[in-house]
């Protein structure tokens, strides 16, 4: 199995130089909360919204609006942000815009991933410590959010879970009993299947956010993703919890020993190891996990959860349905909202039924989609979704539809 493993290097580096490390508590410049915001927010120019302006940019940062444009001008004139006079929906002029470039992106990307690595100490209901990524994960925040809420001791306090659900939560329950289930039972690999959409990750963070007496390990997959970032991330994990077997193999270039030992490492801690994003990757993850699946019984109290999309092509699917069958991993299918919280999530109590049923009936209940609608948003639902324009003006203008 180790022979079939290819640990793929990153094609390219960052610029060293352009790497800015910080001390939690020495802050940032104006300009790196600006790239940050920028990049949290998704602004490109393919992507533009209400975060992009100045407004947003004000909000975002914490800071005078007044004070954006002076600040924004050094990052255009630095060529790393540009500016634009674009139309938003719902308004009717034009306001100024702003986009990062493929250098401000770049800068922005390294200065959050320099950030995500220190470590600060989370309070809620129990107190521990994780890295600025894995709370950014964990917790759905953005990392300026978590800067600015940091208290000199580098705290971030996390209110105990409140009792009422969030709309598009009412109707998992049911998924979120099960998932408990899996925690507390022997099966210790659990793929949750699903269209792009439908909300298996904000599901996974708030089953995760539950977590009491489990650590918590996210890697958000990509395309150009492979083993050789895996076995980093985990290492590093594990090191920061005094586990450093892993992290010395891996420095070592070991890795077939690394893989040996992988699995028994990752049980020496109690964690949810989860895996977004799981849909179109390389052949060496797919052999990673599928080892990890044969091994999984050594796992112990350690679990592995992997948020996989519902069309993931046969030859990326990891495990088998023998291994179902033996019980080292489980499926569930997430389906989409129900009618009455779909109707719920557009909020619009006196909806016309026929124009209603239009909209589920073409969306089936997609939380995505259902939120989109309700705010309005054609752009990014066009981006996210196959709807052709006139689905998408049709879909807007139902919403809207009251019965008479």
């Amino acid at each position: 199995m180790r022979d079939r493993i290819e640990v793929r290097k990153p094609s390219s580096l960052y610029n060293e130089r352009l790497i800015v490390r910080h001390m939690i508590g020495e802050g940032l410049t104006v300009k790196e909360k600006i790239l940050l915001h920028l990049r949290d927010s998704r602004s490109s120019r393919e992507h533009l919204s209400r975060a992009s302006t100045q407004e947003g940019i004000a909000e975002g940062v914490d800071m005078r609006r007044s004070h954006v444009p002076r600040a924004v001008k050094g990052l255009v004139h630095e060529g790393n942000v540009e500016e634009t006079s674009t139309r938003l929906p719902g308004r009717t002029r034009k306001v100024k815009t702003y986009a990062l470039t493929d250098s401000g992106m770049r800068i922005g990307r390294e200065i959050s991933d320099e950030l995500g690595k220190d470590t600060i100490i989370i309070r809620g209901v129990e107190e521990t410590q994780m890295t600025i990524k894995e709370a950014r994960m964990a917790f759905d925040l953005t990392t300026l959010e978590i800067v600015r809420n940091l208290s000199p001791e580098n705290v971030l306090e996390i209110p105990e879970e409140e009792e009422a659900e969030e709309m598009e939560f009412l109707d998992r329950k049911s998924e979120l009993s099960e998932m408990k289930n899996w925690l507390n039972g022997d099966v210790n690999i659990l793929v949750i299947y699903s269209p792009e959409g439908f909300g298996k990750t904000q599901l996974a963070k708030r089953f995760a956010r539950g977590l009491r007496k489990y650590d918590v390990f996210w890697k958000e997959l990509s395309d150009d993703d492979s083993t050789f970032e895996i076995f980093k991330d985990i290492s590093e994990f594990l090191a920061r919890r005094r586990r450093k077997k892993a992290s010395e193999l891996f420095e070592e270039g070991d890795i077939g020993s690394l893989i040996s030992c992988l699995p028994e490492e990752m049980a020496s801690i109690r964690a949810v190891y989860v895996f977004d994003n799981y849909f179109h990757v390389g052949e060496d993850i797919v052999d990673l996990l599928s080892h990890l699946t044969k091994e999984a019984k050594s796992l112990k109290d350690s679990k592995i959860l992997v948020l996989a999309r519902e069309a993931t092509p046969s030859y990326c699917r990891f495990h088998t349905k023998a291994d179902l069958e033996k019980d080292l991993a489980r499926e569930m299918h997430l389906k989409g909202l129900d009618e009455k919280t779909s109707k719920l999530l557009l909020e619009n109590e006196l909806i016309d039924e026929e124009a209603f049923h239009r909209i589920y009936l073409l969306t089936k209940g997609c939380p995505l989609y259902l939120k989109l609608i309700r705010d309005g948003d054609s752009e990014e639902l066009k981006r996210r979704s196959r709807f052709t324009n006139p689905e998408i003006k049709l879909l807007i203008f139902s919403s809207r539809v009251r019965a008479k």
